[in-house]
């Protein structure tokens, strides 16, 4: 959870949005995308095909 919860809220908020709009929201961690960058990318290129 981020450290501020206004941030949260507004994160979430900015989310329902995009979704709602027929948006896919993916989210990824640093960690993801700097020790598992194959596996972050593999992901991104299913959501695309799809």
């Amino acid at each position: 959870m981020a450290r501020r919860p206004g941030r949260f809220r507004s994160d979430r908020a900015k989310q329902n949005a995009l979704v709602g709009a027929g948006w896919v929201v993916l989210r990824f961690t640093w960690s993801d995308i700097h020790e598992h960058p194959g596996r972050t990318v593999a992901a991104i290129r299913a959501a695309v095909r799809r």
